[in-house]
């Protein structure tokens, strides 16, 4: 794992993931940002939470993928810009304002906050780097991430 890997995760048990997998027609429900070889920037409904080691999602409660952005490593030094515009936004909010944000995502209106997923969207369009062109970044789910045809499979390196 390489930092500015994204990991894609799917929380087998969680009626709020299936709410996003359901609206977002997607597998995935959740999307975290990797600082380290071993560590991902935790991004949740209230705050950025933490950088938590990456065992968190490792175990039977969770499905993963860790995908990469093709040709991101040719961009030198890049993956700084994209951890530190996440880690400027440390806004703490509310539950109700998550779910509002949601529901304007779902209107084609911009959220009162960003998702995990539009977080890590906008950093990386700082750089000119779009997971879908025909979407602003808050719009962006972790189905978006995993569909989009500039991201490869790299899995396998998180058990390295």
């Amino acid at each position: 794992m390489k930092s500015c890997d994204i990991l894609l995760i799917k929380r087998k048990y969680d009626p709020i993931g299936w709410i996003i997998q359901w609206a977002t027609g997607g597998k995935y429900n959740h999307a975290c940002i990797a600082v380290s070889k071993d560590h991902i920037l935790d991004i949740r409904a209230k705050k950025i939470e933490e950088i938590v080691h990456k065992s968190r999602y490792l175990n039977d409660r969770f499905e993963v993928k860790l995908v990469r952005w093709f040709g991101f490593r040719k961009l030198q030094d890049m993956d700084m810009y994209v951890i530190r515009y996440i880690c400027n936004q440390k806004k703490k909010y509310t539950y109700l304002s998550w779910l509002i944000s949601i529901i304007l995502i779902l209107f084609k209106k911009k959220p009162l906050r960003s998702t995990c997923s539009g977080l890590i969207a906008e950093a990386f369009s700082i750089l000119g780097i779009n997971f879908n062109d025909n979407k602003e970044p808050y719009e962006i789910s972790p189905e978006d991430i995993n569909k989009c045809p500039n991201i490869i499979d790299v899995t396998k390196e998180l058990y390295d």
